[in-house]
């Protein structure tokens, strides 16, 4: 196996203060020569581990794994030439990772292998053909020392796609494999999951009389079809995805762009119980000019669940990385649109492709930040449990700083709302003060001693803003505040 170590390219000033106690951060990271793709994110022994796809030297795919403590900012690589892992490819299971792909120039072939996250090796490789002519891997789960995992199934020059799913155990020996809705022009898979009762629930677009919809199989620890149900309305086109969830073990959600009014055209969320049976629907609205583009829907920690991806606001030509936190009950209990300091031009695309909750509720966010003309970045940033940074509240969008977050419990910032003046407490060694608007751009500064333990913030129309303090070290303090 090749063993690269690369040294981190950051593009922002690191203090030399950096200390375990930092809790938030916002960085990126490029990756070699070439545009990175990340796939998916755990969290391994203190370490953020991602994995990705991108190309060597040679324009040949490979996939790889990427260890980054964030706050010491190492970051070590390890590649798998020739070797493309599909979208929800790993699961840590007792130190190792189990992975699904294929070798690239292998149209039908699929590949499982395991990786020992602590001597850096392979613990086993596993190969296997699809029935079909090509195929392409997608996502999967893990359910009682089992790894199910599913592709798509192509004949070659025919408009033919059918789903596959197969039964793994730990050492990537093949329990049984098979293929679905065969009688379908098109399927591709949105999702793959374990219910209550130890039933599969897999959800896949299929193609029906050139009708779109979504298809949602309950199938036996055998593999057999036990129960199915086909989507109430149609997708939008052939272009739009669907996108599956189980929440609580229990509680089945579909998300799928549907037909709205010329300007709309919302997502619909349709919730199942474990029977199939439709509980509730709703619609998050999405606009021509305000255009949510999702990733994949990410279960919660609890009666919850996470849509993420990119949001466009094609008024102002800017992209955010976008996550919604949605109730088990359709309610948005929040939502937000996160951006990088570092890239505030118009044109750069944010997106966030996979998270990770921990059980104190704070969020490991991965994704790409792609600035036009430039190398794709990996992009990896924690926030708290209400989406914010560190803070009670936030914005809509919520500008992670570019630095550390230490939080200096002597400062406080009041009243909170105002509409005229800000009191300080705890700035004798404050020696900087920026205020931002929401997009990044600075609004007022000031440096040396801060002498006045009051601003007058009365210049500033009414909206959220963010304020950052400096002391001599260069550590900050920063918050929000609303202008009323």
């Amino acid at each position: 196996m090749k063993f690269i170590v690369f040294y981190i390219i950051i593009l922002f000033n690191l203090f030399s203060n950096v200390t375990i106690g930092q809790e938030y951060f916002n960085k990126h990271y490029k990756i070699g020569t070439s545009n990175v793709t990340p796939v998916n994110l755990i969290i391994w022994q203190d370490q953020t581990v991602a994995s990705f796809l991108n190309f060597n030297d040679q324009g040949e795919s490979q996939s790889g794994l990427t260890f980054i403590n964030p706050i010491e900012n190492d970051l070590s690589i390890h590649l798998f030439e020739n070797i493309r892992i599909g979208l929800d490819g790993i699961f840590e299971i007792r130190d190792t990772l189990h992975f699904f792909g294929k070798r690239t120039e292998i149209d039908n072939n699929l590949i499982a292998f395991g990786f020992d996250l602590i001597n850096k090796d392979y613990t086993y490789i596993k190969e296997y053909s699809s029935f079909l002519d090509s195929s392409f891997p997608f996502a999967g789960t893990e359910y009682k020392n089992n790894i199910y995992r599913s592709y798509s199934d192509n004949v070659n020059g025919e408009l033919i796609r059918e789903l596959g799913i197969m039964k793994l155990n730990l050492k990537g020996e093949k329990q049984w494999q098979y293929n679905y809705s065969t009688h379908f022009q098109q399927n591709t898979n949105a999702g793959i999951e374990v219910i209550r009762g130890c039933d599969l629930i897999v959800t896949s677009k299929i193609q029906n009389n050139f009708n779109d919809v979504a298809q949602t199989l309950r199938i036996n620890e055998e593999g057999i079809v036990i129960d199915s149900v086909l989507s109430a309305e149609q997708i939008l086109d052939f272009t739009s995805r669907v996108y599956m969830a189980v929440i609580d073990s229990q509680i089945i959600v579909n998300a799928y762009e549907i037909e709205g009014e010329w300007d709309k055209q919302p997502f619909r969320l349709d919730f199942y119980n474990e029977d199939l049976e439709l509980l509730n629907y709703t619609l998050l609205p999405s606009t021509e000019s305000m255009r949510i583009s999702p990733f994949r829907l990410h279960n919660g920690g609890g009666k919850y669940f996470f849509m993420i991806g990119s949001f466009i606001d094609f008024n102002g030509d800017l992209s955010y990385g976008y996550i919604v936190k949605i109730g088990i009950d359709g309610d948005i209990i929040w939502e937000h649109y996160y951006r990088n300091p570092d890239f505030l031009g118009e044109d750069v695309f944010n997106t966030i492709i996979d998270i990770h909750e921990l059980e104190n509720g704070d969020i490991y966010c991965l994704g790409s930040i792609s600035p036009p003309g430039l190398q794709k970045e990996l992009w990896l940033f924690k926030i708290a449990e209400n989406g914010c940074y560190g803070t009670d509240t936030c914005g809509q969008e919520v500008l992670l700083t570019s630095t550390n977050h230490i939080q200096h419990s002597s400062i406080e910032v009041y009243p909170n709302p105002t509409s005229n003046l800000l009191n300080f407490k705890g700035m004798d060694n404050i020696i900087k003060l920026n205020i931002l608007d929401m997009h990044g751009k600075i609004l007022y500064t000031t440096e040396n001693k801060i002498s006045s333990e009051t601003l007058d913030v009365n210049f500033l129309p009414n909206g959220v803003y963010s304020i950052v303090l400096f002391d001599k070290k260069g550590v900050s303090f920063s918050t929000t505040f609303v202008k009323i």
